[in-house]
């Protein structure tokens, strides 16, 4: 199912609209900002407060999801929607090849299958593929090898335990098994690989910038690729931002629903593959020692992470994935749990058309080899190939799903996001997010997604229906209806500034920053002209700022301090007396609720 968001006017091809223009920089005696271009800006993406961003690119450079702070991670190795895709014929004997010799000998070292009756190790290298390939055309592979699978555990994908089951002696079996087998030492040479990052440091082929249609109307974001000849690619990046609807405004929680379309007169195995680095653990430092901002970068520390596999199945759909924790004794930044994997109908899983598989546990330093050997074979297993572990490397997650295509046909999949990261720790305000109100456990993420996965259709046409009722709307109090279109463009994407420059706790106090790099807090200026969306959106916690700032106004501290560029500086000379006084005076209209007062380990901000 494609979105339909055609009322947008922020749309086009990526490498148009992440072309650089003309900016003159905004410099303050009191504020520098982080440089800001095309490149490193694009849509917050998840629930209010549990947000990061995601360009028209396909990368995430920053995130919001730890209250109060803008973590850079442009730098860096991370990517919160990292898909890689591939397109391949139908795996048969002719397209299947060795990846990698050295370790398809090492595999059979540990593991000697037979091989038309000789055992492998009576068989040449040379002669090795050969042989293999006889032996699958025989479809005697798996025959003269079952003992020896199941003393060794083997871990066969849902496709090829259910042709086992149909059709145990078929050639196509005796493929699909060897290929579980062989775990990536055997592949489809037919596969093409691409990432869906234009900028990706990962040695797969990117997709092209001019090759990415994107278009935008918050709380959507939608890609269509066309990097592949014969498959129609459309990507659409959901999060649950409903007008009125608290619970679903508040789910740290996003989804991206793919839609893939076989355009040719061919079968087709489409398989996409995401890999999600296990941050939980991590804290963050300043970015720019001295200056008076919320620029942090990001510090990981893996510490006895702790990842398990995940299937919640509903009427008429299931969920497969990973769900990534840690065990650490020690407190950090980011805790708590995230699960991440692919919902699909249950008739397509059933038919095999659809099969899913997932890695729970793969060091990152894995990662790359995992990537390419799952997209050219369309599948993963759980094995943790670990050596020696000590519970401080890096961890990642993995999930793969292998749709197979006929000609006209068109597969939708949704893989679903939950960032579970609840903790707010601001100037020593501790408290909760605004989803803990709802989701009370201490690690709510599988509730969540069992909750929500019957609904996510639903949220899909909610979404459109309010964005189609404001342009109706729109078009009522404009002339053209690209007046009418441009306008509903701009509201709906201010929103996006909501999600991922607030911080809103279980007991609705809710604040707003100046920007999301700008500590201050519900400054009255920008909060008035940012109230609008709010208003819109979730109208009663604008009411709650209110009661905020009517008891601010009546209060009363008689502390000195200073002001402006003197704020750091007590004892220097000032220009002008106005720039000393009392923090708050009776009755007067104070410009924030909260504002910058130091730093220490952590931003400190007052909230008061």
């Amino acid at each position: 199912m494609i979105l339909n968001i055609e009322n947008t006017t922020y749309k086009g091809t990526v490498n148009e609209l992440c072309a650089k223009g003309n900016a003159v920089e905004f410099i303050q005696p009191w504020y520098v900002p982080i440089s800001t271009t095309p490149d490193n800006t694009g849509m917050a993406v998840g629930g209010i407060g549990s947000a990061f961003t995601l360009t028209p690119l396909g990368s995430t450079p920053n995130f919001s999801f730890v209250p109060g702070i803008f973590i850079d991670v442009e730098s860096e190795d991370l990517n919160f929607n990292d898909f890689h895709v591939s397109v391949m014929d139908i795996p048969t004997v002719d397209n299947l090849e060795i990846s990698d010799v050295d370790g398809l000998i090492q595999c059979l070292k540990y593991y000697p299958v037979v091989l038309n009756g000789n055992l492998v190790t009576d068989i040449s290298i040379e002669n090795l593929e050969v042989e293999i390939k006889r032996s699958l055309l025989d479809a005697t592979f798996y025959s003269d090898n079952k003992d020896r699978f199941l003393k060794w555990n083997v871990e066969f994908s849902d496709k090829t335990q259910r042709d086992l089951e149909l059709e145990a002696n078929s050639v196509s079996t005796q493929v699909r098994v060897a290929v579980d087998f062989f775990d990536g030492h055997l592949v489809n040479k037919t596969a093409q690989l691409r990432s869906l990052n234009a900028v990706s440091q990962s040695a797969i082929e990117s997709v092209a910038r001019e090759d990415i249609q994107y278009q935008a109307m918050y709380p959507i974001a939608q890609y269509q690729y066309s990097s592949f000849e014969d498959i129609k690619l459309t990507r659409n990046v959901v999060s649950p931002i409903v007008k009125g609807d608290k619970t679903l405004c508040s789910l740290p929680l996003h989804w991206n629903l793919f839609s893939a379309e076989n355009m040719g007169t061919e079968t087709k195995v489409v398989t996409i593959v995401q890999p999600l680095t296990n941050l939980i653990g991590s804290t963050y430092r300043k970015g720019r020692d001295g200056v008076q901002d919320s620029f942090c970068t990001l510090t990981q520390n893996p510490i006895d992470q702790s990842h398990r596999p995940v299937t919640i199945t509903t009427d008429n759909s299931v969920f497969k994935g990973v769900a990534l924790t840690s065990q650490s004794p020690y407190a950090s930044d980011i805790e708590g749990e995230v699960c991440f994997g692919v919902q699909s109908d249950s008739d397509l899983l059933e038919s095999g058309k659809v099969t899913v598989s997932v890695k729970p546990s793969l060091y990152t330093t894995q990662s790359q080899k995992e990537l390419e050997t799952s997209l050219k074979t369309g599948r993963t297993n759980q094995l943790f190939d670990k050596g020696i572990y000590s519970g401080r490397e890096c961890l990642q997650g993995l999930v793969c799903v292998q749709v197979e295509l006929e000609p006209g046909q068109t597969v939708d999949l949704r893989f679903v996001q939950v960032m579970d990261h609840s903790k707010i720790s601001l100037d020593g305000w501790e408290s909760r997010k605004s989803y803990a109100q709802f989701y009370q456990e201490s690690h709510p993420a599988q509730s969540i997604l069992k909750d929500t996965l019957p609904k996510l259709s639903d949220i899909e046409y909610r979404i459109v229906s309010q964005q189609q009722a404001f342009y109706q709307e729109a078009q009522a109090n404009f002339e053209s209806s690209e007046s009418a279109a441009r306008f509903t463009t701009m509201a709906m994407n201010t929103l996006s500034f909501l999600a991922e420059s607030t911080v809103w706790d279980w007991q609705d106090k809710f604040l707003v920053k100046e920007c999301v790099d700008y500590p201050f807090f519900n400054s009255l200026d920008v909060y008035f002209y940012g109230s609008f969306s709010l208003l819109y959106l979730l109208p009663e916690l604008d009411g709650v700022v209110m009661r905020e700032f009517a008891d601010a106004i009546m209060a009363s501290d008689p502390t000195k301090r200073r002001y402006w560029e003197y704020a750091e500086k007590p004892n220097a000379e000032l220009c002008d007396a106005k720039y000393e006084g009392v923090r708050a005076i009776k009755g007067a209209v104070i410009h924030d609720l909260g504002s910058l007062m130091t730093f220490s380990q952590t931003l400190m901000i007052g909230i008061t």
